[in-house]
């Protein structure tokens, strides 16, 4: 329908909770347009969600696309937990009238049965991510890989874990290491640059690749692409796509010991996501013993 039927503008709010009324009211003028069109298109049979949230549209079979566990368990977002209370609340209000919800993982699928009311049989896991757009970059650009570099490229939400993970890099930069961490932190998140430009003032070895905030899929790619390891300290997600990006990507991916991870590969290498020593201590002996690292193996099935 969005082709042929503009919605409105949604207002900005990420982060924003001043805005929250306008997006529910956005949401409200979303749900009117939305049963206007499927009332005068008696072919539309069916509408997916793509953003955790459904509408009680009538008439149609409603199916919502769920990436969001904030809104089932921890709560990481600890400065808005009033507002996390009010998100967790609707969205349980949301999914009353939906016929099935979408998920990546086994995992995932355990947590929204064990969270919600929803039954096992409305719950369908099936991830999606494009991998020809993977392999079409593999063939495109020439790789000019930096040996024993580290990316970790991802928001500076709380349970991206960024602290932890620089933490480890100071440790590992007192043992006498110089490995060089790319991240992609925007200038606008302060206190994080502050820690980065006070380790980099030291010597540790980090290179901001996103400090405009946006890089094209393509950049990514190709950062990730020119790196010898993927890390990933996440302490919580639905899926993790920079896990699948940094294996077809020819990376060593070493990752945080959490069951997410298991429901999509085999990494390299495990650490507790939450000892900044652990993280040091994997990094040192993957660089060192590179040669007896696993071979990865993507779990889930995109088809």
């Amino acid at each position: 329908p969005y082709n042929r039927m503009p919605l409105p503008q949604m207002p900005w709010h990420h982060d924003n909770h001043k805005a929250y009324p306008a997006a529910w009211c956005w949401t409200f003028q979303c749900r009117c347009r939305i049963q206007k069109y499927v009332s005068n298109n008696p072919n539309v049979n069916g509408i997916i969600f793509f953003g955790n949230y459904g509408l009680n549209i009538k008439g149609v079979k409603k199916i919502v696309n769920f990436s969001n566990l904030n809104l089932l368990q921890v709560n990481y977002f600890k400065k808005s937990s009033f507002f996390w209370n009010l998100k967790k609340k609707y969205f349980n209000y949301s999914i009353k009238n939906i016929d099935a919800i979408i998920v990546p993982t086994k995992e995932v699928k355990n947590l929204l049965q064990n969270s919600t009311k929803i039954a096992a049989t409305q719950i369908v896991i099936t991830p999606f991510y494009e991998f020809d757009k993977l392999n079409y970059i593999k063939t495109t650009l020439k790789r000019k890989m930096e040996s024993n570099t580290f990316i970790y490229m991802s928001s500076t939400a709380p349970h991206k874990n960024h602290y932890n993970l620089l933490e480890a890099w100071e440790l590992l930069f007192h043992r006498g290491y110089s490995f060089k961490l790319k991240l992609s932190i925007k200038e606008n998140n302060t206190k994080l640059t502050r820690r980065i430009d006070f380790l980099k003032s030291m010597g540790v070895q980090i290179e901001n690749v996103n400090k405009s905030g946006f890089l094209s899929s393509k950049d990514v790619y190709r950062e990730i692409y020119n790196s010898e390891f993927t890390i990933f300290p996440s302490l919580l997600e639905t899926f993790g796509y920079a896990l699948v990006e940094g294996t077809i990507l020819d990376n060593y991916v070493i990752t945080s010991r959490l069951p997410y991870v298991e429901d999509v590969l085999v990494p390299s290498a495990k650490f507790n996501p939450d000892s900044p020593k652990s993280i040091a201590d994997i990094v040192e002996h993957s660089v060192i013993n590179k040669s007896s690292l696993k071979k990865l193996e993507l779990i889930f099935n995109n088809n």
